[in-house]
């Protein structure tokens, strides 16, 4: 798997992310990583991101930003953790936890709208 790099280079996943294989199995500062094309630090791995959606098994068919349902009780995650594999750090992995859960891997981002 390659990522692009602001500059539309390529680069790999230990450019871009701390995962299980190179984090010495702790977490790091974020922006120690290469930003992704869009600018943004620490997308994938280091710790995984809670995410407002309510978790719920995945639509067959294609969905663009889907955003589960208006209520539940699992939150979704998403990005991997310095604690997993390479394999579960795509964006598109999702994994899910009690809204109250409290584990050294996950996180949260921080957006502000201009």
């Amino acid at each position: 798997v390659t990522y692009s790099a602001e500059d539309d280079t390529r680069m790999s996943i230990a450019d871009v992310a701390w995962f299980v294989e190179n984090s010495g199995v702790k977490p790091h500062p974020g922006g120690q990583k290469a930003a992704n094309k869009f600018g943004l630090y620490d997308m994938s791995g280091n710790v995984m991101e809670w995410c407002h959606d309510w978790y719920a098994i995945l639509p067959v068919k294609d969905v663009v930003d889907y955003q589960g349902p208006a209520v539940g009780t699992k939150r979704v995650l998403h990005g991997g953790s310095y604690m997993t594999g390479e394999d579960e750090l795509q964006l598109g992995k999702r994994f899910y936890d009690d809204p109250d859960a409290n584990q050294l891997v996950y996180g949260f981002r921080v957006v502000r709208r201009q």
